[in-house]
């Protein structure tokens, strides 16, 4: 069996964190609206969703299509929930919010530690079964699957509701 690469394993846990990192930023503090950038982070949640359905296709693991619905159900509803706990700031110098810290934060940190666990999880069954049988789908299981659509249905339902929020306060902005 090889080793891996300890530089290689450096440098994807340093692009982990650091995506991690930027992540939580976004939930914490005071964040200029950029709809654009909403739009997209809906758009890629969205197509990540999608992919993951597609390339389960017809081989879901037993009780994967209710851990995705109800992932997904969960999801809309925190996000909704944060969107009522939302601070919004519509000043002459543009449009902000203030997230409730930890329920993104809570969101984020469920689905890393979920694909790390995983990951550890299907290296050391991938160093143990030496038979030479393939691992199982990183994302097969049904929890992973559950917590990734919580996640993706959490940060849809969330940014939309921003995007509403922000339509509705310049549409009953008066006229300058």
């Amino acid at each position: 069996m090889a080793v891996p690469n300890p530089g290689f394993t450096l440098a994807i846990v340093a692009i982990a964190a650091f995506g991690i990192y930027r992540r939580a930023r976004r939930n914490i503090g005071r964040q200029p609206f950029k709809p654009r950038r909403l739009v997209v982070r809906i758009i890629i949640f969205s197509v990540i969703c999608l992919l993951v359905i597609g390339s389960l296709g017809l081989s879901l693991p037993p009780h994967a299509a209710e851990a995705m619905a109800a992932g997904t159900i969960a999801g809309v509803t925190l996000g909704l929930f944060g969107l009522r706990h939302t601070d919004f700031e519509f000043t002459p110098a543009g449009d902000y919010y203030t997230p409730h810290t930890y329920i993104g934060l809570t969101v984020t940190f469920l689905l890393v530690a979920r694909v790390l666990y995983r990951l550890v999880q299907l290296n050391a069954l991938g160093a143990m079964d030496m038979t030479g049988r393939a691992p199982p789908p990183a994302f097969g299981s049904p929890l992973t699957l559950g917590v990734l659509f919580l996640t993706a249905g959490y940060y849809i339902a969330y940014y939309a509701g921003l995007l509403q929020r922000l339509r509705s306060a310049r549409a009953a902005a008066p006229a300058v």
